[in-house]
């Protein structure tokens, strides 16, 4: 039997940073990734594509690792995984920095634009099967700084947009829609909290199961 494979494409929070911690990394007992294994079983994959500080498609060259736009390499780590039967996908965060200057409708529309309509017009024509995409709202900022700076001023006001832009979009485009409800972050306001980590990973297992009716 094959395995349902499930990719998992997001930023720090899908990394599993510990909130307060500088590069510091959630073991697989706390990861949502890594619980959402255990819950789904041997029958299941989940591939772990998360990179801190990535955004949607904003260049951000300041990291030793190379730039963090998430769609330069958006393409490469769905066809490089192939064949799929899901792709998750949670960002948005990063776009809030003040360095960016983006508005939640800005962030969301470059989603619909540079992720959806490139995966339905030319991307999925190259895969072996056709994954669903699952949208997931990232959770609510609830400071204005990180690391001594302030990067995320407003973050908290417009990331309380996330919800309802990102279900109409997956509503439009027939992808599954995961909302933030639950999505506890830790000290920072940033980073998903270990109750977080769970309940991400509880709210992903349902939304998978009701579309397997398993």
């Amino acid at each position: 039997m094959e395995k349902i494979r499930i990719l998992c494409y997001g930023d720090s929070n899908t990394w599993g940073q510990i909130p307060g911690v500088e590069h510091s990394r959630y073991d697989n007992q706390t990861r949502w990734t890594a619980l959402l294994q255990k819950m789904l079983g041997k029958n299941f994959e989940v591939i772990s594509e998360g990179l801190c500080a990535r955004t949607l498609d904003s260049d951000d060259e300041r990291w030793v690792y190379g730039n963090a736009n998430g769609l330069k390499y958006f393409g490469p780590a769905v066809y490089s995984h192939d064949p799929l039967d899901f792709i998750i996908i949670m960002l948005g965060t990063n776009e809030l920095k003040d360095m960016f200057e983006r508005s939640a409708e800005n962030i969301v529309k470059s989603m619909e634009d540079k992720y959806l309509k490139y995966f339905n017009s030319e991307l999925s024509k190259a895969l072996i099967k056709q994954p669903k995409i699952i949208i997931i709202a990232p959770p609510i900022v609830k400071g204005e700084l990180y690391n001594g700076c302030s990067s995320f001023l407003l973050a908290n006001e417009k990331s309380q947009k996330f919800n309802t832009l990102y279900k109409k979009l997956a509503k439009k485009h027939k992808c599954l829609f995961i909302d933030n409800g639950g999505l506890d972050v830790g000290c920072d306001g940033l980073h998903l909290s270990e109750i977080g980590h769970k309940n991400l990973a509880e709210k992903v297992y349902d939304c998978i199961s009701n579309q397997l009716n398993i």
